[in-house]
């Protein structure tokens, strides 16, 4: 039997109740072993009785603040991980405490969910690299170049000589006797660490401190001062230095032990700062930076009378990569996506990751509004080709919306809200593309809103309903199948149509659930049809890449025939082209399931994705269906047309049979009947009704079709 790893025992400290529970409801639902403390003291006990991978702290609580507890925790748990988790703007860190490997993030209150369970799975994964941690691990011996600021001879002489009885014998040192030489050294060199007095010839107190921070912001700073006070030292360090050495009681020991310190002190505040600024997985600008840097831009913009453009991404149907594939292969996407965008914008532009799938580009000094459709431009082809992981390759596609100031907002909130707005109004119209933020665009994200809180009322009281639409042998003239579509009746009587009802189902994560009835309503009403005397009819029914993607999808498909009293031949399963081809060595043993059953598979929409020979001859698939796109167009030239053609002669060579889409008009239907098609629907045909009753032999009369053309 293999023993396989529990979920990661992760304490979470917090003086605050409802962060507590928020933060174990929520890791707790992302696979982790989470107690909770309210207390630093709570917290010891705990430690001093289990083993945790990860504690989490806030920073200011009553008794013990977040970094007090842990210097404290260390010892107890030598190879824990730190995260710090707090709402302060501005964390202080400059302690004794605090190294580069003992904290390995910073979150903001309020965090986002998908930020928060990665940040704690790579602290994990630290947690498990990790041993104990030893005293001599903090600092790798190694050659220190120093700049020593010192104006009396028997002190720089005292600190060369110390130097040369430590470890430290190789540093380098330069010494200079003013400050404003030391500045002028920074100008043209850069140095480990500086060791300067507070009493100089040029500089008084701690004026030389922030002087020296804003020169060599890289820099660790140590001062060397003859006063022992010990609210100066305080002082000293909260303005950046990262240690204060009394010239009475240094030594060599001091002196090497202070320099080993505070490089490493100084290492662990860059990092940090660089983890409160930016996204762990890709290495771009988190949410926090990015608002930041759209502020100080609108600043720039509102003093230059220049335009700016900021645009909202989310990665399209990102959710079944993760759902499928898994997380690693999730993140491996977003970090290919994430060095993507960076190739397809300028290098003065900015480029951030806001959580989850969800990424922001700031454009600043635009030329021409145009210019940021440009860029949209270049982003949509920088995602076109398939992105390469471990298991295979995966498309991907994004939806932009594009907020320019002034036109659109003159705020911040202003313009995230307009871009996002754009953005789903991207999505709700096929996806794939951008969208320019306009004055309506406020509207129509209050329309979804709202949509989306009926659409979960909708789920719960069961509103949906199925609509009918035969399918017509070109040969015989005979109804021989249905197609089951996806309806909404709201409360007031409208019913919405599948345009408006599945992108939400989807984003919303419903479409599974929605999908399921769908396949099992049909089937029952096959079966109430099939009582009533009508026999030789076929059911297709449309399954989502959330049905197809189940593991039991061959059982479920199974099951549902048999409580409806159908056999398998009576069903025809059709399944996009993108769904296929997202991985296909599982598609194929999926659909080799479903035809051992003995349902019939059809791929819907063909012509609009892949369209490959090559994977028509790999599938175990039964009917192509032609999109009515391509039937559209057909009405507009001999080319277009010929597209339909080749279709019905590629599926014919395959030995398929093909079905064509949206036949609206007499001319389409002869058309597809000189091509030789073999099953046709459309308005012309037959309208989808939700009391249709099959009247079996010939298709109805051909009728005009109204110049309104309805959606499907």
């Amino acid at each position: 039997m293999i023993d396989r790893p529990g979920p990661a025992k992760v304490l979470f400290v917090d003086d605050e109740a409802a962060a507590r529970r928020a933060f174990a409801r929520g890791m707790r639902q992302a696979g982790f072993d989470v107690e909770t403390a309210a207390t630093g003291a709570e917290a010891l006990g705990r430690a001093t009785q289990q083993r945790f991978a990860v504690i989490a702290t806030d920073l200011r609580m009553p008794g013990m603040d977040g970094l007090t507890l842990i210097r404290r925790l260390q010892p107890i748990q030598p190879s824990t991980a730190f995260v710090i988790v707090t709402g302060l703007p501005d964390v202080d860190l400059h302690r004794d405490h605090v190294t580069d490997r003992s904290i390995v993030s910073i979150i903001g209150k309020p965090w986002e969910h998908d930020e928060l369970a990665a940040t704690l799975r790579n602290a994990v994964e630290l947690h498990r690299r990790w041993g104990p941690v030893e005293p001599g691990d903090l600092v790798e011996p190694c050659c220190y170049s120093i700049l020593l600021i010192e104006a009396n001879p028997a002190d720089v002489d005292l600190v060369e000589r110390f130097l040369t009885r430590t470890r430290l014998a190789s540093a380098t040192v330069d010494h200079v006797a003013r400050l404003d030489d030391g500045i002028d050294r920074l100008r043209s060199a850069s140095y480990d660490v500086i060791i300067a007095d507070l009493t100089l010839p040029d500089a008084r107190g701690l004026d030389a401190v922030t002087k020296l921070q804003t020169a060599a912001a890289d820099a660790a700073i140590i001062v060397l001062s003859g006063l022992e006070d010990d609210a100066l030292a305080v002082q000293a360090v909260h303005l950046g230095a990262q240690d204060y050495l009394l010239k009475t009681r240094v030594d060599p020991h001091s002196l090497e032990r202070s320099l080993r310190y505070a490089t490493e002190r100084k290492r662990a505040e860059r990092r940090l700062a660089h983890m409160a600024h930016h996204d762990d997985l890709t290495g771009l600008a988190n949410r926090a930076s990015f608002r930041d840097r759209v502020g100080h831009a609108l600043a720039r913009c509102r003093r230059q009378h220049t335009v700016l453009g900021l645009m909202f991404l989310d990665l399209d149907r990102f959710k079944r990569i993760n759902d499928t594939l898994g997380h690693d292969s999730g993140d491996a996407v977003l970090r290919q996506i994430a060095a993507r965008l960076r190739s397809a914008v300028r290098e003065s532009d900015s480029v951030a990751r806001l959580g989850g799938d969800e990424f922001a580009v700031l454009l600043e000094d635009l030329t021409d509004p145009r210019a940021a459709t440009e860029v949209a431009e270049r982003i949509l082809g920088a995602l076109s080709l398939p992105v390469e992981i471990q298991s295979g390759e995966v498309a991907v596609t994004t939806s932009i919306g594009i907020a320019l100031y002034p036109d659109a907002a003159d705020t911040v909130e202003g313009l995230l809200k307009a871009a996002d707005g754009a953005m789903y109004n991207a999505k709700s119209n096929g996806r794939n593309h951008y969208r320019v933020a306009t004055p309506e665009d406020d509207g129509a994200a209050r329309v979804r809103l709202r949509l989306e809180g009926e659409m979960l009322h909708a789920v719960e009281r069961k509103e949906f309903l199925l609509h009918y639409q035969p399918q017509v042998d070109l040969r015989t003239g005979e109804i021989v199948a249905v197609e089951a579509l996806l309806r909404w009746r709201r409360p007031d009587g409208t019913i919405v149509p599948p345009r408006r009802i599945v992108p939400l189902l989807e984003d919303m994560g419903l479409i599974g659930r929605v999908g399921e009835w769908v396949l099992q309503a049909a089937c029952e009403q096959l079966r109430v049809w099939r009582e009533s005397g009508l026999h030789d009819v076929r059911m297709a029914v449309n399954l989502s890449a959330r049905q197809f993607d189940r593991h039991d999808i061959v059982s479920a498909v199974a099951n549902t025939l048999a409580a409806a009293h159908l056999t398998p031949e009576m069903l025809e399963l059709e399944i996009t082209e993108s769904t296929l081809m997202r991985d296909t060595k599982r598609a194929n043993a999926a659909l080799a399931g479903l035809k051992d059953l003995g349902v019939r598979i059809a791929v819907d929409d063909f012509g609009t994705g892949y369209s490959s020979l090559a994977y028509l001859e790999r599938f175990a698939v039964d009917v192509l269906k032609i999109d009515q796109s391509f039937i559209r167009t057909s009405d507009h030239g001999l080319r277009t047309a010929s597209v339909a053609g080749a279709i019905v002669g590629l599926g014919h060579r395959l030995g398929l049979d093909v079905v064509a889409e949206g036949i609206e008009t007499s001319q389409q239907l002869r058309r597809m009947q000189d091509e030789g098609c073999d099953l046709v629907q459309g308005f012309l045909l037959g309208r989808p009704t939700a009391d249709w009753l099959p009247t079996w032999g010939l298709a109805p009369a051909l009728a005009e079709i109204p110049e309104q053309t309805e959606e499907r």
